[in-house]
């Protein structure tokens, strides 16, 4: 037998021998194929006036997974409690229990929920500022607070100042607080910041929307010095703030999504909530305007006094 017959030969014995001791394995799929074998959801119901985002995922054999979002058929219980999309966003109506349910080729997962009224909450969609929920805190002569079309605007215009809110009542324990923002006036050459501050008696951190200080156009993670930032040049979003035992998050709603902006540790004593805008402006000619509006806390405890 020649060479070339021999090679041949030996590849032919090589791969029976192979397949004959299993050692082998067939190739991995690079995408699911067939039926499902497990359907489940994830993510959080919100509470009464906001919105949330469950995930549908998909099990197949060999513990494959797909994430099944905007392919699954999604219901609800009682569409006066929550919706639900077609993508899987969750608005919650009113309080009381809810089941929100997704289809997948045959297979049905549900995610049952108590939906609650938030802990503490305010639109700004009234003509007068709640009094009994906020004190005003501004700058003499160069801060204006005042509800305007269904938000509170809030204005500051000289050097060194801010313009705002502080909580009558204190947030205490573990808490997810949330509020949304838009900027429609700003001045190029100074520093302005956008704040939901969380605030002690030593001091406090907050998460902000902040416009050409050391960190550029970014959210930032701020208490008595800046923590951690997150480049962005947003007009409009939402901040929040999550505290969980001795640690605290702040985020930001960009992009359709909630980002992480930065995570310290922090003490576990109530908080005011500070929602404000700060300027450190060039000239007193300088103006920053922004409007806040629904703002919620979905968790925690409130202490008034």
């Amino acid at each position: 037998m020649d060479l070339p017959r021999l090679r041949l030969a030996a590849a032919l014995a090589a791969s029976a021998f192979i397949s004959a001791c299993g050692r082998q394995d067939p190739p991995l799929s690079l995408a699911p194929s067939g039926v499902p074998t497990g359907l489940s959801i994830t993510g959080r119901i919100p509470v009464v006036g906001l919105s949330g985002q469950l995930t549908a995922t998909a099990t197949y054999e060999r513990d494959i997974i797909e994430r099944v979002t905007s392919r699954a058929q999604w219901s609800t219980s009682d569409a006066t409690r929550a919706t639900v999309s077609l993508d899987g966003v969750v608005t919650a109506v009113s309080a009381g229990d809810v089941q929100i349910q997704a289809q997948f080729k045959g297979l049905i997962a549900s995610a049952r929920s108590t939906i609650k009224e938030p802990v503490l909450d305010d639109d700004f969609a009234s003509s007068s500022l709640d009094t009994t929920k906020w004190s005003i805190e501004a700058g003499t002569f160069t801060g204006l607070v005042a509800p305007v079309g269904g938000h509170l605007e809030l204005r500051v215009f000289a050097i060194e100042t801010n313009s705002g809110l502080r909580s009558i009542c204190r947030v205490a324990g573990d808490f997810d607080m949330q509020v949304d923002f838009a900027l429609t006036k700003w001045d190029d050459s100074s520093v302005h910041r956008v704040r939901l501050f969380s605030a002690t008696t030593a001091g406090g951190i907050g998460v902000s929307r902040a416009i050409g200080d050391t960190h550029g156009d970014s959210y930032v993670l701020t208490g008595r010095e800046d923590l951690s930032s997150l480049p962005s040049n947003d007009s409009g979003g939402a901040l929040r703030l999550v505290r969980s035992g001795a640690s605290l998050t702040g985020w930001a709603f960009t992009g359709g999504q909630w980002i992480s902006v930065g995570r310290s540790s922090v003490d576990v004593t109530p908080v005011n909530v500070i929602l404000d805008i700060t300027s450190s402006a060039t000239s007193y000619s300088s103006l920053a305007i922004t409007s806040i509006s629904n703002f919620r806390v979905n968790s925690g405890h409130v202490v008034c006094p």
